[in-house]
């Protein structure tokens, strides 16, 4: 079978009803981007979807699909947008449910006070920050080199995201090995 990027029908079908799945328990643009990597189909179906609490679904929905280029594959309630190999599944709030009884559901009340956050992995993060920043992403800083390659951007509802470029600063069980 041919290892790219991009899956096949059948295989969306099958992602999407697992993502659909998966909000339904939780919860009442084509490209992807060059910096993101190319995942081998098998670890690409490991990803587990990311479930945000949004105060409006369509800004939310067009924050992912339009700044960051991800793909819709649902409009609302919930809204589904595909971005590289994880799924973001976006609902609104509410109020308890059989299932979940003692849960309200809600989205971030402040911005300053991180309770989760989403992790977005790329091969090159400071061809991720020039695209999404000319498409409207804000971005708390540049990207800092450290022990990986990392900045951070908030969606319109406050969720705390980080962009990330692993290093291979770590080899042999967890050693630094210098990078050059």
């Amino acid at each position: 079978m041919a290892d790219n990027f991009f899956p096949t029908l059948f295989e969306l079908r099958r992602e999407l009803e697992f993502v659909l799945q998966f909000a339904s328990r939780s919860s009442s643009r084509s490209r992807a981007g060059a910096g993101f990597r190319r995942i081998k189909r098998r670890e690409r179906r490991r990803t587990p979807p990311s479930l945000i609490i949004v105060a409006d679904q369509d800004r939310s929905r067009d924050f992912y699909s339009n700044v960051l280029g991800g793909k819709v594959i649902r409009q609302r309630n919930p809204a589904v947008v595909r971005l590289g190999n994880s799924w973001i599944v976006i609902n609104s709030g509410g109020g308890p449910t059989d299932d979940k009884p003692d849960v309200i559901v809600a989205p971030p009340q402040s911005a300053h006070v991180l309770t989760s956050g989403l992790n977005i992995r790329v091969a090159d993060v400071w061809t991720m920050y020039k695209e999404w920043k000319e498409r409207g992403a804000d971005f708390m800083t540049e990207p800092k080199d450290g022990q990986e390659i990392r900045c951070y951007i908030r969606d319109p509802d406050g969720h705390l995201i980080e962009v990330g470029q692993s290093t291979g600063i770590l080899d042999n069980g967890g050693h630094k090995v210098p990078r050059h």
